[in-house]
């Protein structure tokens, strides 16, 4: 297996139906796709329809459902994608061929809303701490994983933690673009569960 793609899922069926059907018309024999149901609410069993490795689990936050897709994933490669993110019709054919490289990283540019405006200029690269906009050699990860105990900027800890000298591949093509305006993103519903459940302390501690 070449490469694992690692999708945290929470709610947003409509958002991930279309993503995982572009997949499917560019996956290979050498691809995964790993989805990682992290306790969502709506009836999120189509994924089983796909060609992917599911997990279905508890709430764990993206944290705990990127690291149960590490623990899962048995490409050389691994990649990240977020349930309402789209895709380049090229993106899987782009990933398998840089890994071919034999980099130890890959780190690209994407478009950010739905205007697919750039995000920055590649020089800016090194301020770039999207986890779904690398390519990691799954060797050089090694046993680092993303810190349950932060609901917020796990992701800057991590890739501080990991991309760290390596051999780095500089991509300027546009890989993923994001819709940064849906506002039934993971991270907002994550942010709006932790304030529900800490409102809930607090009026239970007021009781």
């Amino acid at each position: 297996m070449k490469l694992s793609i690692i999708i945290p899922a929470y709610n947003n069926s409509e958002y991930l139906k279309p993503l995982l059907d572009k997949l499917m018309k560019q996956k290979t024999d050498e691809v995964e796709i790993i989805v990682v149901d992290n306790g969502s609410k709506e009836d999120m069993s189509f994924i089983d329809d796909y060609d992917v490795v599911s997990f279905h689990g508890d709430y764990c936050y993206a944290s705990g459902s990127r690291n149960i897709g590490l623990d899962l994933a048995k490409g050389e490669y691994v990649t990240f994608l977020d349930s309402d993110d789209d895709i380049v019709d090229d993106y899987i054919e782009t990933h398998l061929k840089n890994a071919e490289t034999g980099c130890d990283y890959a780190v690209y540019r994407f478009y950010v809303g739905k205007d697919l405006v750039p995000n920055y200029k590649f020089e800016d690269i090194l301020w770039n701490y999207n986890v779904w906009s690398y390519l990691y050699k799954k060797s050089y990860i090694g046993d680092k994983r993303f810190n349950e105990d932060m609901k917020y900027n796990e992701d800057i800890d991590f890739l501080k933690r990991v991309i760290i000298g390596g051999n780095r591949l500089e991509c300027e093509k546009f890989m993923v673009y994001y819709n940064c305006d849906n506002p039934e993103s993971l991270t907002k519903q994550e942010r709006k569960e932790l304030e529900e459940r800490e409102n809930d302390k607090k009026i239970d501690a007021i009781s």
